[in-house]
């Protein structure tokens, strides 16, 4: 993970709900996101805060730059490749996955909804318990040709960059 630059440290800790399991093949990791569309060439402001038991470079004043690049129905197409994910036409989805060949199954659950308007994705709403590698295959659907994203954190009220989100679950 590359070192981003700050801005400003805070005072004020980020509360954190956020709860980690650990399995047999890795730790998994509980929690409630929302996915925003970003465009690569902008300039994002950063401050380190406490969020749980970790300093982040949250985000400050970020609102969305407006819808994913690809439709909803390409969108929904991409996530039905993965396999076992249950899609509604209404954007709701399930993902579940289980590692039985390991001595104990690693079960890994995602849930979400993808909401949208004038046929493209806005945002993505997703909750559940999974690994770095399930979760980074969901995203990489979801994105298709969108090149950046950010993650609000929703229990905690922040916006965080997607490398960031990614790199905590080490």
């Amino acid at each position: 993970m590359t070192k981003v630059p700050l801005a400003v440290r805070t005072r004020h800790p980020v509360r954190h709900s956020t709860t980690v399991v650990i399995g047999v093949r890795g730790v998994t990791r509980v929690f409630h996101i929302h996915v925003h569309a970003t465009r690569p060439q902008n300039e994002l402001i950063r401050v380190l805060s406490s969020v749980g038991d970790r300093e982040l470079p949250v985000l400050v004043d970020f609102s969305a730059d407006g819808p994913f690049l690809s439709s909803f129905e390409d969108t929904a197409d991409r996530l039905v490749q993965l396999p076992s994910l249950y899609f509604e036409p209404d954007g709701s989805f399930v993902w579940n996955r289980s590692d039985t060949n390991a001595e104990q199954p690693v079960k890994e659950h995602l849930e979400g909804v993808l909401y949208d308007r004038n046929g493209r994705v806005q945002y993505c709403e997703l909750k559940g318990n999974c690994s770095l590698d399930a979760l980074t295959q969901f995203l990489a659907a979801l994105k298709g040709e969108t090149a950046a994203t950010v993650i609000q954190l929703v229990s905690e009220g922040v916006f965080v960059e997607e490398q960031v989100f990614l790199g905590w679950f080490d």
